[in-house]
């Protein structure tokens, strides 16, 4: 459907747990146009609606990008460079809003090189 793009400057996904397929669907073009991707980090959605670990899903996304930035707030990035970090912020703002497990991350990343 869009092989006959001649620009893809940025990405929004946001597909309750389903990320990882559209990003392997989209491999090629992602390789090709490096845009800019702005992504939902729902773990608990990941588990349950898409059957997968979410550290393939952000060990995936550290292929593309050598720093993932965690969208806080309008003006506040937090970046991290592995899955620790990463995993420390969805438990930082999953305590924020109510620490029951179900909260997700907007993660922001820009293509490495």
């Amino acid at each position: 459907m869009c092989a006959g793009l001649g620009r893809l400057d940025f990405v929004k996904m946001d597909i309750e747990g389903h990320e990882i397929f559209a990003w392997r669907g989209a491999k090629d073009l992602f390789a090709r146009f490096k845009p800019r991707i702005a992504t939902e980090f729902h773990p608990l959605a990941m588990r349950e609606n898409a059957a997968i670990d979410c550290r393939d899903y952000v060990d995936l996304m550290f292929t593309y990008s050598r720093q993932i930035q965690v969208i806080v707030s309008p003006d506040k990035l937090v970046a991290c460079s592995n899955y620790e970090e990463v995993m420390t912020q969805w438990e930082q703002g999953d305590k924020r809003h109510g620490g029951n497990g179900s909260s997700h991350l907007d993660l922001y990343l820009a293509p490495a090189g």
